[in-house]
């Protein structure tokens, strides 16, 4: 009896050893029992997981695909972190860097020929600096017409739509255009008037007989009211203009 009881205390010291040795590898040593590879059973995401600890220990492994912080509170990514410290590119020694609308940007002088505005002045005014290559940088704006103290930059321009107008035959279609570019706009409208009202017109087919160098205007009741020699060609105009390079 007394050899039993013997046995049994020691049976109960050795497994009281055994889960004393196993806490501390947990604790000290957690790579030996695949604790660091630990992660949510499926369905389940970190936000699940409870920590009695005030901090989470990754044990120098690196966390991937964490996405961009929404919150204040949320962690973040080094893309993240180095988009937002990064500097715009250009600059010369002295150019002060401004926090612009759309982000930092060095105050340096526009570039195109004859210009002595800067990126601040552009900032100023609702556009923003554009490269145009060999022709330096300009001022692009989203509008029609270009400001006081400022000039277009050659025919640097958008339009939308990119034809309108024309005759009453359907010709001499004035064009611009529909991407922002170096190329002029051309509007076309009548000059050496030739009146004929008394001259009572049928249309179907007349356009097609009228020699295409005239500009025709008829009234709404078919009358020819005029009809114009050689068209007159305007470059540039405000219509229709959405954007415009200035400098």
């Amino acid at each position: 009896m007394k050899k039993q009881r013997t046995i049994i205390i020691s049976g109960v010291i050795l497994l009281g050893l055994i889960v004393s040795v196993y806490q501390y590898i947990i604790v000290m040593m957690p790579e030996l029992v695949g604790a660091a590879d630990t992660k949510p059973a499926a369905g389940h995401s970190w936000s699940e997981m409870e920590s009695d600890e005030d901090s989470i220990q990754v044990s120098g492994r690196t966390i991937t695909n964490l996405a961009a912080p929404v919150a204040s509170t949320d962690a973040t990514n080094k893309e993240y972190v180095d988009n937002l410290l990064r500097l715009p590119e250009g600059g010369e020694p002295g150019d002060t860097l401004i926090m612009g609308v759309t982000g930092p940007y060095w105050d340096s002088i526009l570039t195109w020929a004859g210009s002595s505005k800067t990126a601040r002045d552009c900032d100023l005014v609702g556009g923003t600096v554009f490269d145009t290559g060999s022709g330096g940088t300009i001022c692009r704006l989203s509008s029609a017409s270009v400001p006081a103290g400022w000039s277009q930059a050659a025919n640097w321009q958008k339009y939308s739509p990119t034809t309108w107008g024309g005759d009453y035959c359907g010709r001499h279609l004035n064009t611009g255009p529909g991407l922002f570019s170096n190329v002029s706009a051309v509007v076309y409208s009548a000059r050496n008037i030739w009146p004929d009202d008394y001259e009572y017109i049928n249309y179907v087919g007349y356009c097609s007989q009228t020699n295409p160098i005239y500009y025709i205007v008829y009234d709404s009741s078919l009358v020819r009211v005029n009809q114009f020699g050689l068209k007159t060609t305007y470059i540039n105009p405000t219509t229709n203009r959405v954007e415009v390079g200035v400098y």
